[in-house]
């Protein structure tokens, strides 16, 4: 995992997140670690595409300059600079369907959209 970095040696993460012992003795740049950002590993990594919250995942792209565009339970975004149209509908549990936060994460990838510029 990515964050892992922010723990000190020796510490273990467990399923709920980094021990309550271990939290005060992390450095000082990983106590402001974003939901956005969270979510953008995971979108990136492609490990859990059948987890992501559609809601989640439509606030990481507005917040990466999508514009959005609503036309019934479609959500429909576009960027100046990208070609692609992403067209997103989500489940019916809430979360987003996996065939398309592959298309997204293909979109980021390719056009660099989240990279080190980026401040998340």
């Amino acid at each position: 995992m990515p964050f892992d970095k922010c723990l000190p040696a020796g510490a273990r993460r467990t399923r709920r997140g980094a021990q309550s012992r271990v939290r005060s003795r992390r450095p000082w740049y990983c106590l402001h670690v974003t939901s956005r950002a969270k979510l953008l590993v995971k979108v990136l990594a492609g490990t859990s595409d059948q987890n992501i919250p559609f809601d989640e995942l439509v606030t990481l792209l507005r917040y990466l300059g999508f514009q959005l565009r609503t036309a019934g339970s479609h959500r429909i975004l576009s960027r100046e600079g990208v070609a692609e149209i992403l067209n997103l509908q989500p489940r019916r549990d809430g979360t987003a369907k996996p065939y398309q936060v592959k298309q997204v994460r293909q979109v980021i990838t390719r056009y660099r959209i989240a990279g080190e510029d980026d401040a998340i």
